[in-house]
């Protein structure tokens, strides 16, 4: 297996692990929770005063009930609820504390406290220390039917709010493993289809690219924990992701500083490096120090590149990124590092092959059929030499990612060639990468035997 897809491949495998342990914590939580799971699914349980007297201990998960009272009486406890934001206190509120008052006089409290119809439903509970405190202090100031109160309350909330937040994530959780897992599925069957290698593809082989980026990683100019500068490539290798770009494909690299707030209060900076390219940005938070010497690492190998954050140029940049893009190839072009605005279609290797003709056929000319043979990138595994499915060498071009074309041509040999003359057929050679313009065919052209009349008696 090449290096690059090997990298990419690992990295598929850690991120599926981390999913896997995601998904058997899920599954462990909805087996522990099976019973109020259940719970919601049947609804409450109707409870009268003869199953009220029999708790002792409250079962576990809370049970869901539904009870009826006689009438509802003001208990004269008061709640109190404070609302906080970062510590600071933002609204304080006072609520009456009412209770379902039962057949045999008992009370069953209601929290939170609120008025509530004779009939209520919800989750028996231990009261909150609050609730708890108020009490005790109603029972301390001589409020008999306080007495007389069950030792566990109504919780007249949705009883069904927390099942229907633990399914809400549930699927929020699925949607986000159909967006990141999946694609880890895909890229163990095939490494070659990532993005991060079909955008590499486009400057040679499978092969190739992946032996420049392992040099690169291996023997950078620059190597910042999970950034690396190479010669030809810039990369962020991390736990769980691997992201490679050209330094050919650097627009403009600059350094970032965020501040942090809590409470309108400064409380430190962060700061990393920015870099757009053609077709995305790469991101990466370093310590300050490490700014400036990845920048200088980045502009030595990619001069025509700008460097340096300006808001002019950011305000640009968001309004027509293929401007500032263009402004940078005019200066790849003037530096003599870039094609012209207009290049011609990339034309394709040239072939060679030999031809062995008479004196006879040389002296008066002939037409001969020339066999060729040159490689060509193998389609299967596309130049690779890896076999997408099983990851052993390709059973095409037998791991070497090239396969041979033969074939033959006819030619015309002109009338009085000299020997080791070479032809030249226009557009016979190897096939460009997109198949539109073939390099030339150059024919090397052998003399041999002899004319009888060239024999002397």
């Amino acid at each position: 297996m090449i290096w690059l897809a090997g990298m990419i491949v690992q990295r598929s495998q850690r991120q599926l692990a981390a999913w896997s342990v995601v998904f058997l914590v899920a599954g462990m939580g909805a087996v522990l929770q099976s019973d109020y799971f259940r719970a919601c699914i049947h609804g409450p349980v109707t409870m009268n005063i003869v199953s009220l007297d029999a708790i002792e201990t409250l079962p576990s998960p809370a049970p869901f009930v539904k009870v009826e009272g006689e009438r509802l009486v003001d208990t004269g406890l008061v709640e109190e609820h404070v609302t906080t934001r970062h510590g600071r206190e933002t609204g304080r509120q006072r609520l009456r504390v009412f209770a379902l008052l039962m057949a045999d006089g008992r009370l069953l409290l209601m929290e939170p406290a609120k008025r509530s119809s004779l009939v209520a439903e919800g989750a028996l509970r231990r009261p909150s220390r609050k609730l708890s405190a108020a009490l005790q202090e109603g029972i301390s100031h001589g409020i008999p039917q306080l007495e007389r109160a069950y030792p566990f309350v109504l919780d007249t909330t949705s009883y069904r709010s927390a099942a229907e937040l633990q399914l809400g994530m549930l699927g929020m959780l699925i949607v986000v493993f159909l967006l990141l897992g999946v694609p880890q599925i895909r890229a163990l069957r095939d490494p070659l289809s990532r993005k991060v290698f079909q955008r590499l593809l486009q400057r040679g082989n499978a092969r190739s690219i992946s032996d420049a980026v392992e040099e690169d990683y291996k023997r950078p100019r620059l190597a910042s924990n999970e950034l690396c500068i190479g010669k030809h490539f810039i990369m962020r290798v991390t736990f769980f992701a691997i992201d490679v770009w050209s330094l050919e494909d650097l627009i403009w690299g600059y350094g970032q500083v965020t501040r942090h707030y809590v409470n309108f209060i400064p409380t430190g900076r962060s700061y990393g490096v920015v870099f757009h390219l053609y077709g995305g940005t790469l991101t990466c938070k370093r310590a300050e120090y490490e700014v400036p010497k990845l920048l200088e690492a980045a502009s030595k190998v990619a001069p025509w590149a700008l460097f340096g954050f300006s808001r002019e140029l950011l305000t640009q940049w968001n309004k027509d990124p293929r401007f500032v893009a263009a402004q940078v190839q005019q200066r790849k072009a003037w530096r003599g590092m870039a094609p012209p605005r207009k290049p011609k279609l990339p034309k394709g290797a040239d072939a060679k092959t030999r031809l062995t003709v008479t004196r006879s056929e040389a002296a008066s000319g002939c037409d001969k059929q020339v066999p060729y043979r040159y490689p060509l990138a193998c389609a299967r595994c596309r130049g690779s030499g890896l076999d997408v499915k099983s990851y052993h060498d390709c059973v095409e071009c037998k791991g070497s990612g090239e396969v041979h074309r033969e074939g033959s041509l006819r030619v015309t040999v002109p009338p009085g060639i000299h020997g080791d003359q070479v032809l030249r057929v226009p557009n016979k050679g190897v096939p460009s990468s997109d198949g539109t313009t073939a390099g030339d065919l150059y024919i090397e052209v052998h003399i041999t035997g002899l004319n009888m009349d060239d024999l002397s008696l």
